[in-house]
């Protein structure tokens, strides 16, 4: 779990208000912090092939830079000191060592030149923020996750009802989720690869027993880790009933979200006033062919107006 790079003038002039540093070297300390977990695997009985990060407000710059696969090629600070050289003019710390992580969870945080660092190749990411968090922070939150969804980068928003500038925890009504159990199911099959978990449906929308839901609203269901994409469109993995009749329900499927995202859209308007059920079916299977390992059924009933 990362900090921010602190001013350590704070500490001794408590009014000085610049707290940070991340925007002149911020990079070079989060770079750094990475590199000494590499080198010192050993000593602190750690697994470094699988890495997960998680920065917090302040923290938040770390993840953002680190999520970027291509970061050690991309070493720019956001800004500088006017009229000093970039940088220290020692070598950086532990050089030969990697600085990527595989998977993070990210909350606003710092500002929106942020946005200009996120890939379409991405690390698996969370991007949360409370509904209750200030404005410019949850205005900050949209505009970061529209950017992912625009690169089609492998995230989940997580939008936290009834949380103000929080981790997450709690249950969220408007999602159907438990937070708590979402992040540690997202982070497990990203972080824990050797032990071949199933993959998990994280969030399906709409969520288990939902009432009033729109005739036209589309249906989605988000997993981790990437799942195979043929295993779910070519052999009807996911299927969209009628319940009374247990009727299929015709029409098409988008892929996004780097694979993890599957959303379907009706040939035509729910029948109102009628229930639906979503089933997940233990044909899929994620890209190194591990399958779900329990069917999955979610139902939901269409408004009458």
């Amino acid at each position: 779990t990362m900090g921010h790079c602190f001013n350590p003038c704070v500490t001794h002039f408590f009014h000085f208000l610049k707290f940070t540093l991340d925007h002149e070297n911020g990079y070079a300390c989060y770079t750094a912090a990475m590199r000494y977990l590499y080198a010192n695997a050993d000593k602190y009985s750690m697994n470094t092939d699988h890495i997960g990060g998680s920065g917090y407000s302040k923290g938040e710059y770390a993840i953002t830079r680190l999520s970027d696969p291509h970061h050690e090629t991309r070493k720019e600070e956001v800004q500088k000191f006017k009229g000093f050289p970039d940088g220290t003019p020692e070598a950086q710390p532990w050089q030969g060592y990697s600085s990527k992580i595989q998977a993070g969870m990210q909350g606003m945080g710092m500002g929106l030149f942020e946005t200009e660092y996120i890939t379409s190749d991405y690390v698996p990411n969370l991007i949360i923020c409370g509904e209750h968090d200030r404005e410019v922070i949850t205005e900050a939150h949209h505009v970061f996750v529209k950017r992912c969804e625009e690169l089609g980068a492998n995230h989940l928003g997580l939008f936290m009802q009834g949380l103000g500038h929080e981790l997450p925890h709690g249950y969220d009504e408007r999602m159907g989720v438990d937070r708590y159990q979402l992040v540690h199911d997202f982070f497990d099959r990203y972080l824990k690869v050797e032990e071949k978990l199933p993959p998990v449906v994280l969030v399906v929308s709409p969520f288990n027993n939902k009432e009033g839901v729109a005739p036209s609203s589309p249906i989605s269901v988000q997993f981790a880790p990437v799942m195979d994409e043929k295993s779910v469109l070519e052999t009807k993995g996911i299927r969209i009933l009628r319940t009374k009749t247990n009727k299929e329900v015709s029409g098409s499927w988008k892929v996004s979200h780097g694979g993890t995202k599957f959303t379907f859209t009706p040939e035509r308007p729910l029948q109102k006033n009628e229930q639906y059920k979503v089933n997940v079916s233990t044909r899929i299977k994620d890209k190194a062919g591990t399958k779900l390992d329990k069917e999955q059924t979610v139902q939901f009933k269409v408004a009458v107006e």
